[in-house]
């Protein structure tokens, strides 16, 4: 107790000299370094300043140049190269650093390029070749003063730059400068990027005497360029100091002085460029600024700190001297009773673990004997390991080869092998006894013991792998089974197969067929109708005089059937023909062929009024040949079917994924509608309207081969919508026809547009 008390009483106090000392030192560092932030603080506010000042001024020159220069070129009666280079030459004794050129920027529509073109020509620019970019309105380069090495850009559309587009709506519709945001320069375009500079233009719109709208003044700077000359102009190469246009995060220009690194101290001040505010940012740290670092308050910390840990340490030592051995001898008793509780938890942590895993354990030592076994071991092979000598090992727990016969030879054994110095690894064996008559199937690793753990020895640890064995042969069971089955699918599928090809093969020997009856219908049953309707044309212009009548009547009902017939031979042969045709996929504009199929029905509308709308028709991929079949024989029946009508109206369209043809003409009977896509069937009278019946029939199988679908609505004297579906990418065209607005155009008798 004595040395205790004696210790404590030291330690307490050389604790109190310390925190005294230490509250003391703290207190005075604390004083200092405020004083130091401060005046950092109130030097920084002073140096951002004076820097805005100074780089506002110099901003104020570029546009205040770029005014000038506009006031000059507007101030000429025609604007000529004489008058813009008179114009723009002060600017060479301006020292305006990074301007690239100066130039004057025109405006022109699409169909205005060449007049515009030949304008400037005349006026002095001979050589003037304006290149265009894109559509719509440009804005084109006509002259320039070049300031530094750049290329020229005569003739360049700066209709590509949105930034100097914005620049130039600005200062033409605010009569004053405009400054862009920062781009890369047309000339700088060819160039490497990592050449490549940014840039900004100052831009004046120019009106002439009278107040008319001429074209614009642009100057071209180089931000870099002129950044770097006005930093460096007002500042210290210690500071960091960048130019940001907006809230650009990158910046203009940048000039680094002090590294990469975290910064103390950081100023912000806005820079007013023409009609947009760009903001100058100034970051540095103390040790940049004068009388903002002296190193007072480290000074006073490390002296005062030092001082105090001294006299601590000597109070410590004068108070505790006399009572260190003492403590010394405590001290080691209480390491040694610590070691020992910790030991016994180790130990009893280790039992707890052995007893916990699921694999059994066992430990042998030098002659065999079992030192350590867990309750997975014992429960795994039947018995308790209380075997004194490893002789008796087959006898008392029955172990064998992985065959589950041969016994294991005790050399042989996992366990003994370690023993010997071997390294063993997933051994399989079987044990077999009273315990176990089944028999269990182990999988065994042992190792020799570490001479670490004080003796010599052996350990092994195996699990029970029965259950993974029997899965393992229950797979290889199937695999096998599964091989046969694939066998015989394979002859399956070969037997299928030949099937398959004896079926193409007939299957081509049928179109075959069909080709030679095609053209035997073709050739054997034209041959006489043409006989027919050339001996009728005969007798009506050679006997014509010597028929009545009647007789008349007959021979032009003769060939008009003969006729009548050819047109339904025509119809089948296309129908039959349609199947085998190969379809050519492209991407197709049903507006175009609606625009070209409306025109071959000029003779059909002479002297009618009709009015077409057409809407907005996506593409559509399929074959253009047999889409415009399609077009044609919808467009035909409207025409056809209208012809009661004072004025017919048809309308051609496209909605949710649908294309329409609608009219107001006949219309049908709805009851009959599944009908009309029939070869040869008709729902009105031939005497009525002319048709052959396969039509529609041939249009909705190019519509099916196509992968759509065709119906029909209507209701008779109210005339009839036809709709069908195409795969496609169903985007319309803004262009796809001046009726494609749902108004209808009105043109007179007989005529539309489409």
């Amino acid at each position: 107790m004595v040395v205790r008390e004696g210790r404590w009483s030291g330690v307490a106090a050389a604790a109190v000299v310390a925190v005294a000392g230490l509250a003391a030192t703290g207190t005075a560092t604390a004083l200092a370094h405020t004083a130091e932030w401060r005046t950092a603080r109130v030097t920084m506010g002073r140096g951002t300043a004076a820097i805005q000042a100074a780089v506002q001024a110099e901003l104020r020159r570029y546009v205040d140049a770029s005014g000038l220069v506009a006031a000059g070129v507007g101030a000429l009666e025609t604007v000529t190269p004489g008058g813009f280079d008179a114009a723009t030459a002060p600017l060479v004794g301006l020292d305006l650093r990074g301007v690239a050129a100066v130039g004057f920027i025109v405006p022109s529509a699409d169909d205005a390029v060449a007049a515009t073109q030949a304008t400037w020509r005349t006026r002095g620019l001979p050589g003037l070749t304006l290149r265009p970019q894109g559509t719509g309105e440009h804005v084109f380069a006509v002259m320039q003063r070049v300031l530094d090495q750049s290329p020229r850009t005569d003739g360049a559309d700066l209709s590509t730059v949105p930034e100097a587009v914005d620049a130039l709506d600005r200062a033409r519709r605010a009569g004053a400068t405009a400054v862009s945001d920062p781009y890369v320069l047309l000339r700088d375009r060819g160039r490497p990027i990592g050449e490549q500079q940014r840039a900004v233009i100052f831009a004046n719109a120019v009106n002439d005497r009278t107040g008319t709208f001429q074209g614009w003044v642009i100057i071209g700077v180089r931000a870099e360029n002129l950044m770097a000359r006005l930093l460096q102009s007002s500042v210290a190469t210690r500071l960091d100091i960048s130019v940001h246009a907006g809230a650009d995060p990158v910046p203009l220009a940048r000039l680094t002085g002090i590294g990469t690194g975290p910064t103390e101290l950081s100023g912000r001040a806005p820079l007013r460029v023409a009609d947009r505010q760009w903001t100058l940012r100034v970051d540095t740290d103390r040790a940049t600024l004068p009388g903002a670092d002296t190193d007072l308050d480290r000074g006073i910390a490390a002296g005062g700190s030092a001082a105090t840990l001294l006299l601590a340490v000597l109070v410590y030592v004068v108070g505790t001297t006399r009572r260190r051995l003492a403590a010394r001898v405590s001290a080691a008793t209480a390491d040694a009773r610590t070691a020992e509780r910790e030991a016994r938890r180790q130990a009893g942590l280790l039992r707890a673990v052995m007893d916990s895993i699921g694999d059994g354990v066992a430990v042998i030592d030098r002659e065999g004997r079992f030192l350590l076994t867990n309750p997975a071991a014992r429960d795994l092979v039947g018995r308790s390991g209380d075997s004194m000598d490893s002789g008796t090992w087959q006898r008392r727990y029955g172990l064998f080869q992985a065959d589950g016969v041969t016994p294991f030879e005790v050399d042989e054994m996992p366990l003994i092998r370690a023993l010997h110095g071997d390294e063993v690894d997933e051994v399989e064996m079987v044990v077999r006894n009273e315990n176990r008559p089944d028999g269990l199937r182990l999988n065994v690793s042992a190792r020799p013991l570490d001479p670490a753990a004080g003796q010599p020895g052996a350990v092994a640890v195996f699990h029970d792998v029965t259950d993974r064995r029997t899965a393992e042969e229950a797979v290889r069971r199937l695999n096998s089974e599964l091989e046969d089955r694939v066998v015989a699918r394979t002859a399956e599928l070969a037997s299928r197969a030949e099937q398959l090809r004896a079926s193409a093969e007939q299957l081509r020997a049928a179109n075959a067929e069909l080709e030679a009856f095609s053209y035997s219908v073709s050739h054997d049953l034209r041959a006489p109708l043409r006989a027919v309707d050339g001996f009728a044309r005969m007798l009506e212009l050679d006997h014509a005089d010597r028929l009545d009548e009647t007789g008349r009547r007959y021979v032009a009902r003769v060939r008009t059937g003969a006729q009548t017939m050819g047109e339904l031979i025509d119809g089948l042969l296309a129908f039959s023909r349609l199947q085998r045709q190969e379809l050519v996929h492209e991407e197709v504009r049903l507006d175009v062929l609606v625009a070209e199929v409306w025109d071959e029905l000029a003779p059909d509308r002479e002297g009618r009024r009709i009015e077409l709308r057409v809407g907005d028709l996506p593409f559509a991929a399929g074959d253009r040949r047999l889409l415009r079949q399609v077009v044609a024989n919808l467009l035909h029946n409207a025409v056809k079917y209208t012809r009661g009508r004072e004025t017919a109206e048809i309308e051609v369209g496209f909605h949710q994924g649908v294309y329409f043809v609608r009219d107001n003409g006949a219309g049908f009977d709805p009851r009959f509608a599944d009908k009309l896509f029939q070869v040869f069937q008709r729902l009105h009278r031939a005497e009525d309207y002319e048709g052959t019946g396969v039509g529609l029939a041939l249009a909705s199988r190019i519509i099916v081969r196509h992968g759509g679908r065709i119906w029909a609505d209507s209701a008779p004297d109210r005339g009839a919508t036809f709709y069908f579906t195409l795969p496609g990418k169903g985007i319309p065209h803004a262009d796809a026809g001046a009726a494609g607005r749902g108004q209808p155009d009105r043109l007179g008798a007989g005529t539309a547009r489409v």
